[in-house]
């Protein structure tokens, strides 16, 4: 069985769980709550993308995510319902994590660009330059999340994913700590301070670094359990 066939089920079982979406949609709606505060207070666009929607929606909305995706609390408890399917452990963590990272990634790329068309004012930049620029972001950070707590979830079971939402916010404020996980890149690549200094082009490619060395460790973590 391919690896496209493998990701029908976990996307299928994600978007037939309507209960488990409602704390997504609740996060959801603060970050375009946020945004409509920004606009009406006349507050530039960046103000809700990095201290709303990057700072608070969305490592809560990716936590969220992978509990739709993976209601096991782990890649590799959730991979069991594939290996009953015939597919090896190892394939099926995969594919596990490119289910919670792409759905993650789709979800904040999404609400990024409602974000930037609810709070883009006139005095902000071309409506066009942030949406795309938004939207990049959105999916970056997103999949970035959803690497980092998948790896969280591999070191310490159920409970992974809040010690490393409160390990998140903790080395935000932190100097060089910031730069080892997502939220001060995502604040950063918003618009917001720069992560320990280092300029956006350096946190983006941060991001990306972490999509796959976060997923890559998970997947070997579960592998060895």
């Amino acid at each position: 069985m391919s690896t496209l066939a493998l990701l029908r089920h976990p996307l299928s079982r994600a978007l037939g769980a309507r209960v488990r979406w409602a704390p997504v949609l609740a996060w959801a709606l603060l970050a375009v709550f946020v945004a409509l505060v920004a606009r009406t207070s006349e507050q530039p666009v960046y103000m809700a993308l990095s201290r709303g929607f990057g700072a608070v929606s969305m490592p809560l909305l990716v936590y969220a995510m992978f509990g739709v995706v993976c209601p096991e609390g782990t890649l590799v408890g959730s991979a069991r319902s594939l290996v009953f399917l015939g597919a090896p452990m190892r394939r099926a963590t995969f594919v596990m994590g490119v289910a919670v990272v792409g759905l993650s990634a789709l979800a904040c790329t999404l609400l990024a660009v409602l974000v930037v068309a609810i709070a883009h004012g006139p005095t902000d930049p071309p409506l066009g330059n942030d949406l795309a620029t938004s939207a990049l972001v959105g999916a970056l950070g997103g999949a970035a999340y959803a690497a980092y707590f998948s790896f969280g979830a591999a070191l310490f079971g159920r409970t992974g994913r809040g010690i490393f939402l409160v390990i998140d916010l903790l080395l935000a404020g932190f100097g060089a700590g910031a730069l080892l996980t997502p939220r001060a890149h995502v604040r950063s690549l918003f618009g917001g301070t720069l992560a320990a200094h280092v300029s956006p082009s350096v946190s983006s490619i941060v991001l990306g670094a972490m999509i796959v060395v976060f997923l890559l460790l998970a997947s070997l973590r579960n592998r060895s359990r």
